[in-house]
């Protein structure tokens, strides 16, 4: 029972999942909301609310604005950590692009699956918060939030959003 909480609870906060952990063994592959996501083609992120100019942007977008990288450990409490090249559009930067308006003081950021985060916009800006597609140089994988995750330097891995969709800007 504890290996099964402690497997929910991995999967939810965004972390990956060791085999070690999985009971029984073919639990972690029954939830990857990444899967959904193969069609890259039609693939958008919505940047909402508190903006002068809402945007939907596609994979092709996205990869076409200024790009930035950080290094940083995704770390999974009691399941593993590892040190990274994560490179992608700055959290400053889009909402520069979006136009958000001087009231904006919080960000929410949403994955395809539904799992949300909530940070203040000075929280992203201290910890150089990417929307990140490439880990190391290469695409993400669907474990790794494929194709656009978000990545919080010096917060633990479940603060990492996977899938993204939507990023929404409010007061």
């Amino acid at each position: 029972m504890a290996a099964f909480v402690m497997l929910a609870l991995v999967l939810i906060s965004g972390c990956a999942v060791t085999e070690s952990l999985a009971s029984p063994p073919d639990a972690a592959e029954s939830y990857v909301p990444g899967k959904n996501i193969s069609d890259i083609i039609n693939y958008r992120i919505s940047v909402s609310g508190l903006v002068e100019q809402p945007l939907n942007l596609s994979y092709g977008d996205l990869v076409h604005l200024d790009t930035t990288s950080v290094f940083a450990y995704l770390f999974c409490p009691g399941v593993y950590y590892e040190y990274n090249k994560w490179t992608g559009v700055s959290i400053t930067s889009l909402l520069d692009f979006a136009g958000a308006k001087e009231n904006a003081g919080h960000v929410i950021f949403t994955a395809i699956d539904g799992y949300e985060m909530i940070f203040t916009v000075e929280q992203l800006e201290e910890n150089s918060a990417i929307l990140a597609y490439l880990k190391d140089g290469a695409e993400l994988t669907d474990e790794d939030g494929y194709p656009v995750r978000l990545v919080v330097p010096d917060l633990d891995g479940y603060y990492w959003v996977r899938w993204l969709i939507g990023v929404d800007i409010s007061s």
